[in-house]
């Protein structure tokens, strides 16, 4: 008589897309209970968590708005996981407005890790990404921008656009290592399933 086979579960490592996502104004829709206003994205960066390269960039400088949400979807559907500062209630419903606007398949459920909603209770303090950052001594700063450079910015100045397209890039790097920051001390509440 032969043993029963054994099934063993290999489980996948997660693969955590970071992103980061700057907005331009559109249209005069109310901001209403969750503040976001009429927008649309600008430019988007993406890094994967374990990537020591440089995030990818895309902005409407460069590429159309439809391709911008076509970049982002595939690394989304790729992904196990998808982090950023405030993701669930800015970033993931803006893209699925655009991606809705333009008559393309929206994004589906996906575990998130929002270093900003997930982060256990803590008053007193600002919880913004570059305070939190500064907290903790990170040495990866976000690029500041004006007003007056936000306002080219979404009138597609190319200067205005690389200059954008930096702090993208910088949000992400200074997120990922927030994020190591706040795993290591345990401040982060396990990841929630973002659903549209």
């Amino acid at each position: 008589m032969t043993a029963p086979l054994k099934i063993r579960y290999v489980h996948a490592p997660a693969k955590i897309l970071v992103m980061d996502m700057e907005t331009r104004s559109i249209g005069f829709h109310d901001a209403g209970r969750f503040g976001v206003k009429g927008s649309e994205p600008l430019c988007i960066a993406l890094s994967w968590l374990d990537s020591p390269y440089e995030p990818w960039c895309w902005d409407l400088g460069s590429v159309p708005l439809e391709t911008l949400l076509r970049l982002f979807k595939r690394a989304y559907d790729d992904a196990t996981h998808v982090m950023a500062h405030n993701i669930r209630r800015f970033d993931l419903p803006i893209i699925n407005g655009s991606l809705m606007e333009h008559g393309m398949p929206m994004l589906g459920p996906k575990l998130t890790i929002d270093t900003l909603k997930d982060l256990k209770k803590i008053a007193g303090m600002s919880k913004s990404q570059q305070n939190l950052a500064e907290t903790f001594d990170l040495e990866e700063e976000k690029l500041p921008m004006s007003d007056a450079m936000w306002r080219r910015a979404g009138r597609l100045n190319p200067k205005a656009l690389e200059r954008a397209r930096q702090r993208c890039r910088t949000d992400v790097v200074q997120n990922k290592a927030l994020y190591w920051k706040l795993r290591e001390g345990e401040y982060l509440h396990p990841p929630k399933v973002w659903r549209p």
